[in-house]
């Protein structure tokens, strides 16, 4: 039988309803592909679907709202209870749950998440997102939620202190995001990432941390790693100290405002990393640089590296530090996010560049601000780095205009790294529009032995 035979044709003017007469596990299956908002509107079709969608496997109630909690009719606090009762179905186990409310001057009653986290339904969830205003302090996880085994993935994004119990264990908690919660002490902080005792994935993303003094993790199953840190105020420049010690770690990234003491350490396994971390004014920039100083050398044996011009920018203020940065020997491949500053780093990145004798590839995705003026000269050294000379095979420039600045960078990179086998250069859309500006920089290309570019 071909495939022509086993095709049924159908005439959909004789008006049946065939997605109506579908078994509920299809129906179930087709719903959950849809928005929770979507799959609940289908209850007005018939008696038939009215209550279908209260058995979907996934359920993401994400609501924008700008009505103040000020009244009786707290939207948060309904949600809850709408999540609440689907819980207690006989047919429902969600294996995805997502609830999130955002608006200015939405609070949620605390004791109704408590109630709702404490539910035995609860823990027939693998994948559950919660991201809600508390403004309670602190708010403490329950005890029963804190040794949930079916988690799979957990994000937790509270405006609150959080609290977590003595006795805590995530058995099979792969992926951790804990978002905007400040940790009441070392103590809950050392608690809650010792409890997941397989966790692959950490992020922590505007986390409050002036509650830590000294924490010390040991994360052997950790695989990538994400931090960001929020723009701190006067009163945290609190010395707070975070050791992470994860040997199988393969990803970092961190990003913001590096108030906090971070150190990584036994990072045998570390493949790549990505660095971008701001500067302020009139705070203290050596105390920020002396932790990127810190950070960095927890980072030496990476194989791929980006830094952006602001984490270069930092390192400007640790000069009197600079020379305790370690040598990067595993280093392949450095990208560098240049900035509207990039003359007054261009100096550091040169000087790390000395750090990374086994440099193989160089990137440059953004190109250089149009405002930067510098001369030549400036890249000039005393003593050009080692990996130019030696083993630098790829260069990369993207988003380039063409302007003077770009065009002596790349004649100092030509003149000094014999070993360049690749050069990739890709022009920037204001560039590819100039006609003219192309014709005098293919000119100026060609007189640098460049025949070719994009």
């Amino acid at each position: 039988m071909n495939l022509h035979d086993k095709l049924q044709i159908y005439d959909i003017s004789d008006k049946k309803d065939f997605i109506g007469n579908l078994p509920d596990h299809i129906l179930h299956h087709i719903l959950s592909l849809m928005s929770t908002k979507d799959a609940v509107a289908t209850s007005i079709l018939s008696k038939r679907w009215k209550y279908l969608w209260m058995d979907l496997f996934a359920f993401n109630f994400a609501i924008y709202s700008n009505q103040s909690d000020s009244g009786i009719c707290n939207p948060t606090n309904h949600l809850l209870d709408l999540v609440h009762r689907l819980l207690h179905r006989s047919n429902s186990r969600p294996i995805s749950l997502t609830i999130a409310m955002y608006g200015s001057g939405i609070t949620v009653d605390p004791v109704k998440l408590h109630c709702l986290l404490s539910d035995p339904n609860m823990y027939k969830v693998e994948e559950l997102d919660i991201s809600l205003n508390l403004k309670s302090n602190p708010f403490i996880l329950p005890q029963s939620f804190s040794t949930c085994a079916s988690f799979n993935n957990l994000h937790l994004q509270l405006e609150c202190v959080l609290n977590v119990p003595s006795c805590i264990c995530f058995s099979n908690l792969k992926t951790l995001n804990i978002s905007s919660v400040t940790f009441s002490n070392d103590d809950s902080l050392q608690k809650l990432l010792s409890g997941c005792v397989v966790l692959q994935e950490l992020i922590m993303y505007g986390c409050g941390w002036n509650n830590i003094k000294h924490v010390n993790i040991a994360m052997s199953t950790l695989r990538k790693l994400s931090m960001d840190f929020n723009y701190p105020t006067d009163d945290e420049f609190f010395g707070s100290k975070i050791e992470i010690d994860a040997v199988n770690l393969l990803s970092f990234t961190c990003s913001g405002f590096l108030t906090v003491e971070v150190s990584l350490v036994n990072l045998a396994s570390i493949v790549d990393a990505y660095i971008d971390l701001q500067i302020y004014f009139p705070l203290n920039q050596p105390y920020i640089a002396a932790h990127e100083i810190k950070l960095l050398t927890g980072l030496h044996q990476v194989k791929s590296l980006w830094l952006s011009n602001d984490t270069l920018e930092c390192l400007s203020f640790a000069e009197d530090n600079f020379h305790f940065l370690p040598s990067f020997y595993d280093l392949k491949r450095l990208g560098v996010n240049f900035g509207s500053v990039a003359g007054y780093t261009n100096a550091f990145l040169m000087g790390f560049l000395k750090k990374t004798p086994k440099l193989e590839a160089l990137e440059i995705p953004n190109g250089f601000d149009p405002i930067i003026c510098m001369d030549g000269e400036e890249w000039i050294m005393n003593s050009v780095p080692l990996c130019f000379k030696t083993c630098l095979n790829l260069f990369c420039f993207s988003n380039f205009d063409g302007d003077e600045a770009e065009i002596q960078f790349l004649k100092f990179i030509l003149e000094n790294a014999p070993n360049l086998i690749n050069i990739h250069i890709y022009g920037s859309y204001n560039l590819l529009a100039d006609l003219k500006k192309q014709t005098d920089i293919c000119n100026r290309m060609k007189s640098m032995g460049l025949e070719n570019w994009t």
